[in-house]
């Protein structure tokens, strides 16, 4: 895009485009490479967030699979892996875990 870019700009800077004609297509081309880098910003951000939350799954595993886990409530461990709880009715509350996961759990009383 850039390349071609640069060649209208040739192009018009040699005389071989009409002013009008060259702003019109430099406006297409503008517009395609900022759709192209909002496109690609995207593709990006979904990879590394894709990459956050495998690793965010290895880590809560790994949490759990420690050989003296015992399922206790721990503030240091909510906090590592707890991204916030949903209220769904009074005896069901889930939990939306920062690796993606939610968990749903009844209420006890």
């Amino acid at each position: 895009m850039t390349e071609e870019r640069n060649t209208l700009v040739g192009l018009m800077t040699k005389g071989f485009l009409e002013p009008a004609l060259f702003r019109k297509e430099r406006n297409v081309l503008d517009r395609e490479i900022n759709s192209l880098t909002t496109e690609k910003t995207n593709l990006v951000m979904a990879f590394t967030d894709g990459t956050s939350q495998a690793d965010e799954v290895k880590s809560l595993l790994d949490y759990v699979a420690e050989q003296d886990f015992i399922g206790e409530y721990t503030e240091e461990a909510f906090e590592k892996y707890v991204e916030n709880i949903i209220v769904n009715t009074r005896d069901e509350l889930t939990f939306k875990m920062k690796c993606g996961l939610s968990l749903k759990e009844e209420v006890v009383r």
